[in-house]
């Protein structure tokens, strides 16, 4: 092959390699021009507004999910001269503000407000029924989700965790999603999820008002709310995994 062959092949493969895999801004050339903006955080999914770790790297998708899972970071909004917000920078946080971060949580977990649940009758993906009457007396743990929340798949492997953990214990699980059975059925042929998969439930998601994903809740044995969790955090699976087991060593 002719030299000037094999250097127009290099040139297109140079071309299709994305930019941000070529080069790393510095955190300086990020935030050129920017301001750190007081407005109240919005949620965020590193595609509208870029998000960067503190060296200047950019992260998009699971790896800014992670990357905010940690609990680590602090992000921190910047913007332009005509405030809109251009940039989230996460701040690496100090060991004494990851310690007060876990502290709060592990707080908040403990002064959830107990209130009556909401009852429901529901079919999950094998045509068997559930309704929070008939299941007076045990634990449920209902994971409200769906096949596109990027953050509810993160968190999936600990699920399932929780799942051969508790099952042996009585503890029913329940995964509710707005997703119909088909698109239910083709996500579980590549994916893992050991809940009780109740598809079509967007009636359900409306009676307890889930605006957030994925959202939490656990009822007691006697139907009561005990615990909430909306949104990923680091500690989440963690808190449902000590409610679980102080309402299983109940006597």
């Amino acid at each position: 092959m002719k030299l000037k062959s094999k250097l127009k092949i290099l040139v297109l493969i140079i071309g299709m390699i994305p930019l941000h895999l070529m080069a790393q801004s510095t955190p300086e050339e990020v935030l050129k021009g920017l301001k750190k903006s007081e407005k109240k955080l919005e949620r965020f999914d590193g595609e509208s507004v870029p998000v960067y770790l503190p060296d200047g790297k950019r992260v998009r998708g699971g790896e800014m999910m992670e990357a905010v899972m940690k609990g680590d970071y602090a992000p921190e909004q910047y913007e332009d001269e005509k405030g809109n917000i251009k940039a989230i920078m996460l701040r690496q946080l100090s060991e004494e503000e990851i310690a007060k971060v876990k502290s709060i949580s592990k707080k908040r977990a403990e002064r959830h407000e107990i209130k009556p649940s909401k009852d429901f009758t529901v079919v999950d993906m094998n045509g068997k029924s559930y309704s929070i009457k008939d299941l007076k007396g045990k634990t449920v743990v209902i994971n409200f989700w769906y096949t596109r929340c990027k953050p509810c798949l993160m968190e999936m492997p600990e699920l399932n965790d929780l799942v051969d953990k508790y099952s042996e214990k009585g503890v029913i699980f329940l995964g509710i999603t707005f997703d119909n059975k088909k698109v239910v059925k083709n996500f579980l042929s590549k994916k893992a999820f050991k809940y009780n998969i109740i598809p079509n439930a967007r009636d359900i998601i409306s009676l307890y008002e889930i605006s957030n994903y994925p959202s939490h809740i656990i009822i007691d044995e006697n139907s009561n709310i005990v615990f909430s969790a909306a949104g990923l955090e680091k500690e989440t699976v963690a808190n449902l995994d000590n409610y679980i087991a102080k309402l299983t060593q109940k006597p």
